[in-house]
């Protein structure tokens, strides 16, 4: 958990030095103001650009979600919460990984 920790904060501090990951959070801040936009998805990303995504979803999940009762609970999550989470953040449906093979 403490890797966690200190995982967290260099996230905030590369996100808010690179002009790319400025560009992102700009294009995302300014999807979040339009009701006909469901969620934001980049189709074939690069890896480069998944690891910037994830690392801005992941300083603005830690944001989002400082104040929740739900997540001071601890694990498992109510499904229904994850969902209403997800779609205020306009994030895209993850997808099994890896997929079920049965």
């Amino acid at each position: 958990m403490s890797q966690t920790n200190t995982l967290i904060p260099s996230c905030a501090i590369e996100a808010k030095q690179f002009p790319s990951a400025q560009l992102y959070n700009a294009l995302y801040d300014y999807a979040l103001t339009l009701e006909k936009v469901a969620e934001l998805t980049v189709e074939d990303p690069s890896e480069a650009f998944e690891d910037l995504r994830d690392r801005c979803d992941l300083v603005r999940l830690k944001e989002q979600l400082k104040d929740s009762k739900e997540m001071a609970k601890g694990a498992p999550v109510d499904k229904k919460w994850l969902e209403k989470i997800r779609t205020e953040g306009k994030y895209a449906t993850v997808r099994n990984y890896p997929p079920d093979l049965r």
